[in-house]
């Protein structure tokens, strides 16, 4: 894409709202878990609405790498240029919340090292280790991609929907209950995560309407989100029915996408904020990098604040937690990307200084 197209832009912020959201929700629905039901459900209906997100993420990802013109870069270049740069990223994260939640206690390098290659240093670095994996595959899945008919991805797209979000589902229900069902014909969640890279340039590169169907769909999704994830939630939370791999997600994302992409270029936003969004698209990774431990760092201070309070004060704190952290995520994660970018330069000059010193 030579010029950027402002809808996707737009969901690319929308998408980062509905993940900080989702994290706030997050803190509240654990402590909800164990003494209160009602407030639990209460709150994981709300949550229900914020699971495009990292949907969207996915294919956002999709539709940038897919659209990408081709420089003939060898794989190589490619991994050095984009995956290495993940890859530091990754390290460079967990390190921080690795030591952020060992404070006081002894610090292992073999600990760190399995922690960031088995599991995270913190809940929403999984996404960094997945984005990673499909990066590996981009320079292929592009080639697949661009020789691939309408009738061919539509039909590959459903495929992996119904053995990977539905089967998946099912699989893993069943288990609970203590049955197994479909587990040897349930594809894994990386090629999931990977058809929401196809759906997206899917959605981007073909006319598709919004259908009356596709809103109900969307609707009953919703509404069956927190149903199935209350159902199946016993001695601890589950997610299954809310995460990114879940088969009630998928609709109301595609909706959202087409919704932007029809409507969005015809809304009268302010400059200012169009402005703002177009200039720190880029700072995105870093919001969703910083703003966990913002949330985290807030909670340790106001926790006593709002134990045992009542709901509609809980409500208030919720507004201010994620209003402070969408506020603090932006402004750390703008002066962290010039400071990058000042690294950069640095780094980029820095033989010719040897030389010249040489000289």
């Amino acid at each position: 894409m030579k010029d950027r197209v402002k809808y996707l832009d737009g969901l690319r912020f929308f998408a980062i709202m509905n993940v900080i959201l989702i994290h706030v929700f997050g803190l509240f629905r654990h402590q909800y878990f164990s003494i209160n039901n009602l407030k639990y459900t209460l709150v994981t209906f709300a949550d229900s609405f914020t699971r495009t997100g990292v949907p969207l993420f996915f294919m956002l990802t999709g539709i940038l790498m897919f659209t990408k013109k081709d420089k003939n870069e060898g794989y190589i270049t490619f991994f050095r240029k984009r995956v290495l740069k993940f890859i530091l990223i990754y390290l460079f994260f967990s390190m921080i919340y690795y030591i952020y939640s060992h404070l006081g206690y002894k610090i292992s390098l073999y600990n760190f090292f399995a922690t960031i290659t088995s599991n995270q240093a913190t809940y929403h670095l999984w996404f960094m280790p997945v984005i990673i994996l499909i990066y590996l595959f981009i320079p292929f899945l592009k080639k697949f991609i661009s020789n691939v008919t309408r009738k061919d991805l539509e039909t590959i797209i459903i495929i992996i929907f119904i053995f990977g979000n539905v089967f998946n589902a099912i699989s893993k229900v069943s288990m609970i209950f203590g049955r197994e069902l479909l587990g040897n014909f349930s594809l894994p969640n990386l090629l999931i995560y990977i058809n929401y890279l196809f759906l997206g340039y899917y959605l981007y590169k073909y006319e598709i309407k919004i259908t009356k169907i596709k809103i109900i769909l969307s609707i009953i999704s919703i509404i069956l989100m927190p149903i199935f994830s209350v159902l199946i939630s016993k001695n601890t939370i589950n997610d299954l029915f809310l995460g990114a791999t879940s088969p009630l997600v998928i609709m109301p994302t595609i909706v959202i996408f087409l919704l932007f992409k029809k409507y969005y270029n015809k809304i009268q936003i302010p400059s200012v904020i169009n402005t703002f969004i177009s200039k720190n698209s880029a700072n995105i990774i870093y919001v969703y990098l910083w703003h966990v431990l913002i949330i985290e760092i807030l909670n340790k201070w106001l926790l006593k604040y709002r134990i045992n309070q009542p709901f509609i004060e809980d409500i208030i704190w919720m507004i201010i937690y994620y209003i402070v952290a969408v506020i603090l995520s932006f402004t750390i994660s703008i002066v962290w990307n010039k400071i990058v970018l000042l690294l950069k330069k640095i780094l980029k000059s820095f033989p010719a200084i040897i030389i010249n010193k040489k000289c």
